[in-house]
């Protein structure tokens, strides 16, 4: 029996509102234990800056001007709250995952519009996940390594570990057992640890 016929994924092209020959923001957003951590700001190959969780740039965090004119916080326009929802969605119930999100607009001559007001461009930005991946090539500075490190291990070392259904993967890919276990889980119960180490 032939299995699916190879095929082409064409992935819809975003920018962001100053230049259409530029890719759209991008968070590559860290998720330990179900909390944003801190997120690589990035633009293309432009270097990252990184983004707390309240949306603050991580001390000595240097933005390069391809990604931000202001490269001392984030351009008006984006709804970290938004960033941050998305990305905790995606990462709840895990020890660490990475979730990469764009912020702009679909590309494309009409999609550039000089002279919106900043709430006109705020209404206009969409949010879209790029990837998720369950380890990070993303570099990190040697101190945020070592921070990153202590609050993935820490999880560990507390052991608050509760079972929960797993609604993520469809039954037809589990095995037998994997499907009874899955039955015998309580709704109540999740299986992260506290999130009182970050």
């Amino acid at each position: 029996q032939m299995g699916p016929r190879p095929g082409i994924v064409i992935e819809e092209r975003f920018t962001a509102f100053d230049r259409d020959d530029l890719p759209a923001l991008e968070f590559k957003c860290f998720i330990i234990w179900g909390r944003l951590w801190v997120a690589s700001w990035r633009r293309g190959g432009a270097l990252p800056g990184f983004v707390n969780r309240d949306g603050t740039l991580v001390e000595g965090s240097e933005v390069d001007e391809l990604v931000s004119r202001k490269a001392d916080e984030l351009p008006e326009w984006v709804d970290w709250t938004r960033v941050v929802e998305m990305a905790e969605q995606l990462g709840a119930h895990k020890d660490f995952v990475r979730v990469d999100i764009f912020a702009g607009i679909p590309a494309g001559p009409s999609a550039l519009r000089e002279g919106l007001s900043i709430s006109e461009q705020a209404e206009a930005a969409q949010y879209v996940v790029s990837e998720i991946s369950s380890t990070s090539s993303e570099l990190l500075p040697a101190p945020m390594i070592d921070e990153f490190t202590r609050l993935w291990v820490a999880g560990y070392k507390i052991g608050d570990y509760r079972v929960i259904p797993n609604s993520e993967v469809p039954s037809d890919f589990m095995t037998g057992a994997q499907v009874q276990q899955q039955q015998q889980c309580s709704d109540s119960v999740c299986i992260e640890s506290d999130s009182s180490v970050m």
